[in-house]
């Protein structure tokens, strides 16, 4: 499915386009943003970013940009995402997420399923000021590390989502 665009104040989440695979590849490369995620390769090229463009399966993916600035990327159906070091800790991950989840939320009633890295504060606040859940912790490779990590796995269903 194609991601619809979603406006908020500050933010234009919209589909994934080719020529975003640069700014995926030079954003998301980082240590200090690659090390919280388990899928993508490490070091991350531009092959990569072309290939996850190309290769978005069933889940709906957006870019996150304001003033036509790419900030990152967020997908459902299980939530992940992932926002530039240099725009971390302004918000823009909890209001992306919050709008994500009330287009979710407007059209289905399905538990949404995320979790994050056991050590990843920012990611738990984000998820715990939308009132996702603790399920349980699982192991899960983490392909940037070359390692198992402990995942701490959340839900949020429809009846506790707070808009």
């Amino acid at each position: 499915m194609k991601a619809p665009t979603l406006i908020t104040p500050r933010l234009t989440l919209r589909a994934l386009r080719k020529s975003d695979a640069p700014d995926i590849a030079r954003k998301m490369a980082p240590w200090g943003v690659i090390k919280w995620l388990s899928a993508p390769p490490h070091p991350y090229r531009l092959v990569d970013a072309h290939w996850f463009i190309e290769n978005q399966g069933d889940g709906v993916n957006w870019a996150i940009a304001t003033n036509d600035a790419f900030l990152g990327v967020i997908r459902m159906p299980a939530l992940g995402f992932w926002l530039t070091e240099a725009h971390q800790g302004r918000g823009y991950m909890t209001e992306a997420a919050r709008t994500v989840l009330k287009w979710h939320f407007g059209q289905s009633s399905d538990t949404v399923l995320t979790g994050h890295m056991i050590g990843n504060h920012a990611s738990r606040a984000v998820l715990l000021k939308l009132g996702f859940a603790d399920t349980h912790i699982a192991k899960e490779f983490a392909e940037p590390l070359g390692d198992e990590v402990q995942m701490q796995r959340m839900a949020l269903t429809a009846t506790a989502w707070d808009v």
